[in-house]
């Protein structure tokens, strides 16, 4: 039997997760699920985005609407996958600290995060190293007023 997207196993215990939302994104998830999902009862735990016959979305399916979606835009072509790359981009940027960013997005070591989102954001390290300086010249003050004394 061919897996189902309802019954398909993770790739890993840590693709596997709870996601944190905005309250913007639950209130907006609320108003589609009264609106919009009229069969679906708001108090079950069943699937929110199906097909209009009440499937489940597939990834082939979902990635099928993002490009229409795209497409109809007039925004660069982007792949689906981009946005998640974006969304740890931007939640680094942000100042979330690389383990919470981690945990977002189910990678299995902080390392796979640091290289992969680090190098894109040059703000974070020159914000890092503005946040450090009054501490170094504090300490400097600190040892030369030991110094002298």
């Amino acid at each position: 039997m061919r897996p189902t997207p309802r019954n398909r196993q993770t790739e890993s215990e840590a693709s596997n997760r709870v996601i944190s939302l905005d309250s913007v994104t639950i209130a907006l998830l609320r108003q589609y699920r009264e609106n919009v999902a009229t069969d679906v009862d708001p108090g079950s735990q069943d699937f929110m985005f199906t097909t209009r016959s009440g499937s489940l979305l597939t990834p082939q399916h979902l990635t099928y609407l993002f490009r229409a979606v795209n497409d109809k835009s007039g925004l660069p072509p982007i792949r689906l996958h981009d946005l998640r790359h974006g969304a740890g981009s931007l939640s680094l940027a942000a100042g979330n600290d690389l383990k919470t960013v981690q945990a977002m997005l189910g990678h299995s070591s902080i390392a796979l995060t640091a290289d992969t989102y680090v190098s894109v954001l040059p703000d974070p390290a020159c914000r890092a190293a503005e946040a450090t300086i009054p501490h170094v010249l504090s300490a400097a003050k600190a040892t030369v007023a030991a110094a002298a004394a």
